[in-house]
Formats: structure tokens, C-alpha cells, sequence
């Protein structure tokens, strides 16, 4: 009876500890650098067909265009994830891919639907992490 108890206790505790487990510390991926050619291949590719604008140009005009947006990758996500192919992070450069909601003197504001119905993930960006901007025509 004694065995039968410290068996069950055992398999309570190996029970406890999988089930906690030991999570790895993950690395911020906005830490490592990005390769450029692989950054300007992506936006060059997403962008074909659009206007390239400077980023102080962008105006009320432009908002419900689809765009491409390269800027500075952001430490701090938010979920829920992004919709596939919305988000392109290379290190410290992500390029996204979205329809622009609203453009303000600090921000701007983009969104992609999800492919399982009507729901929109949507993201602000600084105007200060932008480096490029392409516009649809």
C-alpha cells in the first residue's frame, strides 16, 4: 500500500512539473539586425504598382488605399496575431502590408481582415519609426 502511495505521489509531482514546465526566455526579435537587400526585395515586391510618397506627404487623401509601410520594428506586440501577410518582420525592420484607416501628425493607422470573416486586426504606427511609405494609385 505504501509503494502504491509513493508511486502516485511520484507520478503527481512528474504530473505538476510537465505541466509548468521550464519556458525558454524568448529573444525580442526587434534586437537583431536586418538584412537591407533582403528588406528592399520584400518592399520592392509588395510595393509593385504603387506610389512611393514621403511619409510627411501622406495625407487624409490617402486613407482606404492599400499601402506597404517600412518602419522600425516595434518591441511591444499586441495580440491577437496579425492576419497572414499582413506582418513581414526581418529584425529591426518589418514591412507591412494594409489598408491605411487614419493618418494624424504622430500616427498611422492601418488594418488587414482576417481570412475567416469580417474581423480586422488593426495597428498604429509611429511616424517616427517610418522610414518608407507606397501608396496604391
Amino acid at each position: 500500500m505504501m509503494a502504491k502511495n509513493s508511486r502516485v505521489m511520484t507520478m503527481l509531482l512528474v504530473i505538476m512539473l510537465v505541466a509548468t514546465g521550464c519556458k525558454k526566455e524568448q529573444k525580442d526579435i526587434s534586437e537583431s539586425t536586418s538584412n537591407p537587400e533582403e528588406v528592399k526585395a520584400r518592399e520592392d515586391m509588395l510595393s509593385r504598382g504603387m506610389q512611393k510618397i514621403p511619409v510627411a506627404k501622406l495625407a487624409q487623401k490617402h486613407v482606404g488605399k492599400r499601402c506597404v509601410i517600412t518602419a522600425q520594428t516595434a518591441s511591444k506586440r499586441t495580440p491577437p496575431p496579425p492576419p497572414r501577410g499582413m506582418v513581414h518582420v526581418f529584425g529591426d525592420i518589418t514591412v507591412y502590408l494594409a489598408e491605411l484607416v487614419s493618418v494624424s501628425a504622430e500616427i498611422l493607422e492601418i488594418r488587414a481582415p482576417y481570412t475567416s470573416g469580417g474581423t480586422y486586426k488593426t495597428i498604429e504606427i509611429p511616424r517616427d519609426l517610418i522610414s518608407a511609405v507606397a501608396v496604391a494609385r
